[in-house]
């Protein structure tokens, strides 16, 4: 069942993420989305929030599989002469900070 989430996990972020992003998988349940040339934090937010609402629309169809995710993101300018594994470092530290926002139950 946790592949099939898995990929149900994937299908959405590919539909969602613009074509010209990088969508993979990082890990066992983790995915990653490389949005070089995004024009700012606005459209990141509003990247996250058009996840969120395909997660919700998902899960409303789907009442005894419901996927569960945190997120976090970190942008180069923020981190002036970091390199990649910096910014996934920080955006892990963010997705972390997420998962325990959600199981308190607090609204993101």
């Amino acid at each position: 069942m946790g592949d099939i989430m898995i990929l149900n996990f994937a299908k959405l972020l590919r539909k969602v993420v613009p074509l010209q992003y990088f969508v993979g998988r990082f890990g066992g349940d983790e995915f990653i989305v490389v949005a070089e040339g995004i024009s700012g934090k606005e459209e990141a937010e509003q990247l996250v929030r058009n996840i969120k609402e395909m997660i919700l629309k998902f899960n409303g169809l789907r009442g005894e599989f419901q996927i569960n995710y945190a997120c976090g993101f970190a942008f180069s300018e923020d981190y002036p002469g970091a390199g990649l594994l910096d910014l996934l470092n920080e955006a892990d530290l963010k997705m972390y900070a997420d998962k325990q926002l959600t199981k308190q139950g607090k609204a993101r």
